[in-house]
């Protein structure tokens, strides 16, 4: 996705349970897009092996995301195209997830539309 993307602290509990802590991803003009407290996730058991991977449990706690833009396109927008867009080259094809449960605690969103169309 070629963003910057800092964790303070990762911890693993038997390939399927995953911790963050102090997780930050900054938009392409390095600004952050979202701030994380705490991110959880449980996910199928050795999901790096399979093709499909379920994410039976993800949360996120004391987190910030910020959205602007001051012309047509979100800050965010680099992250939908790179899901969205068809891998060029014919390479392998990447991980398919399912979302089962997501809980969000004390999540601020702050939108910033500074662009006035045409």
């Amino acid at each position: 996705m070629n963003t910057h993307v800092t964790i303070d602290r990762v911890e693993l509990s038997l390939f399927n349970k995953l911790l963050l802590r102090g997780v930050m991803v900054e938009d392409q003009h390095r600004d952050t897009l979202l701030y994380a407290g705490t991110a959880k996730l449980n996910i199928t058991d050795w999901f790096f092996l399979k093709d499909r991977a379920t994410i039976k449990y993800l949360s996120l706690d004391d987190a910030r995301v910020k959205m602007h833009r001051s012309d047509s396109v979100w800050n965010y927008r680099f992250i939908t195209d790179y899901f969205d867009s068809p891998k060029k080259g014919g390479g392998k094809k990447g991980i398919e997830f399912d979302l089962r449960e997501m809980h969000l605690n004390n999540i601020v969103f702050i939108k910033n539309d500074g662009w006035i169309g045409q």
